[in-house]
């Protein structure tokens, strides 16, 4: 999940004309986390929105069905005090981070990892050095372009994917129904 709080006032997120809403803005970093965790796009997702006097969403919460039983969830708001969080779940743990990309410089990350299936295990922290996500988001650029990064089909896929699973959670939260992620991989 991601939000953030809009302040009162016209807002470029909140125009239609500009593909705005909050699925686009702060939900493209929930879909983005799961399609690099799981490694492809959902069959099928599901999406439930509170809409904007403009046209675009100020909220939106999905399902998404990968299929063999593997599901994912996203939520993002402009409606919410400023929150990212992160819960990965499988048959043998739990991981939980706060996956800042703009963390306190002063203060490692903390990522929480909790071994079994006991209910009362506390989680194992793994300190991460304080990144700025939008200077790694940067470096990457660069390198794609002085090609010492050779990984742009990988990229270029996923973003395709991302891009298909936003389209489809949008008409699924218009139409009130499931919408099948376009395959695009070709």
């Amino acid at each position: 999940g991601f939000g953030i709080t809009l302040r009162e006032g016209p807002n470029v997120r909140l125009s239609s004309e500009l593909e705005g809403g909050a699925l686009f803005d702060v939900g493209c970093y929930p879909v983005s986390v799961l399609r690099a965790m799981l490694g492809r796009a959902p069959r099928r997702v599901v999406a439930q929105a509170d809409w904007d006097p403009s046209g675009v969403d100020r909220s939106l919460s999905g399902l998404l069905d990968y299929g063999d039983g593997v599901q994912g969830s996203i939520a993002c708001s402009f409606d919410h005090a400023p929150h990212r969080a992160l819960r990965i779940v499988g048959r043998q743990g739990v991981i939980e981070t706060t996956y800042p990309n703009t963390p306190d410089p002063a203060r490692a990350h903390v990522i929480g990892i909790r071994r079994g299936t006991a209910w009362r295990m506390d989680f194992d922290p793994i300190e991460q050095p304080p990144r700025n996500g939008f200077r790694c988001e940067l470096e990457a650029i660069c390198a794609l372009i002085d090609g010492t990064r050779n990984d742009q089909a990988l990229l270029r896929g996923e973003s395709i994917d991302n891009a298909a699973t936003l389209a489809a959670l949008l008409a699924s939260a218009r139409s009130d129904q499931w919408c099948a992620v376009a395959d695009v991989s070709g």
